[in-house]
This record gives C-alpha cells, structure tokens and sequence, in this order.
C-alpha cells in the first residue's frame, strides 16, 4: 500500500519565456518483493492543464503485484510514457486518480508505450487501461496480456 508521487509542473513564464521540460520521472514500485495495492502517480506540464510550455519529458512507471493504480498526466508536446504492471487487478488512470477517469496526455507529437501482463488463474479478472490523447500526431501502443 505505498503511494509515490512525482510533480513537475510549471507556471505560465509572465516574461513569455515559452519553454521548460526535458524533466525525467520513474517509479518503481515492488520490483524485488511481492506486495501490491501501491500507487504510482506522475504529472508533468504547465500548471493548470494548459499545453504549449512543457516539451520533451518522459515518464516511467513499473508495478508489480496485485491490485496497484498508475496515474499519468502529461501536458505539453513531445512527452514520452512508458509503463509496466505486472499482476492482477492493475489500472491505470488520471493523475487525479478519479474512478473512470483517463491517463492523459494533452499536446502534439507524445507517445506511450503500456504493457500490463497478468499471471491469470481461476476467477482472476484482468487488468484495465484507460488512456486520452487530445492532441495532433500522438500515438500510443497498449499490449494487455495474459500468462
């Protein structure tokens, strides 16, 4: 049950200064140890939602166990996402962690790479995705597999 939050977000520049980014996050949560029920969250942007002043981050979760949440939200362009969950009953979602919300990325040109493989068995129930791009040029693989 450990919640890992990572926050780089930026204020509108009143100089008009147009750029900030290149930030990179990872979290790794269970990775030598079984457990589960943990929370990943990471937000980068501008403050506030807007898209136009973040460019070129990347971000990067990996989950094992059961029953863990990744939350994504990503504003501006060029942004990368890589995720990986591996157990049962793992979602990804908002930064907001809302129930049915979408992982978001909001801009041109980002990308987002989700793998959640689960190991299965009797009466296990799969792993769910929800993932929004608003924006031109964004692409996004999702693979959900199960062993």
């Amino acid at each position: 049950g450990n919640t890992a939050t990572i926050t780089q977000t930026y204020a509108a520049d009143p100089s008009g200064f147009p750029f900030t980014g290149n930030n990179q996050a990872t979290i790794n949560q269970n990775t030598t140890a079984a457990g589960g029920g943990n929370t990943a969250e990471i937000r980068q942007g501008l403050a506030g939602g807007s898209q136009g002043y973040s460019k070129g981050n990347t971000a990067t979760m990996s989950q094992q166990g059961s029953f863990n949440e990744g939350r994504l939200q990503q504003t501006g362009d060029l942004n990368v996402a890589t995720m990986n969950q591996t157990g049962n009953y793992n979602i990804l979602r908002d930064g907001s962690g809302t129930a049915g919300s979408f992982a978001l990325q909001q801009g041109t040109s980002n990308t987002l790479t989700l793998n959640q493989t689960s190991p299965g068995g009797a009466g296990l129930v799969g792993n769910i995705a929800n993932v929004s791009q608003i924006g031109n040029g964004n692409g996004s693989v999702i693979t959900q597999t199960t062993n």
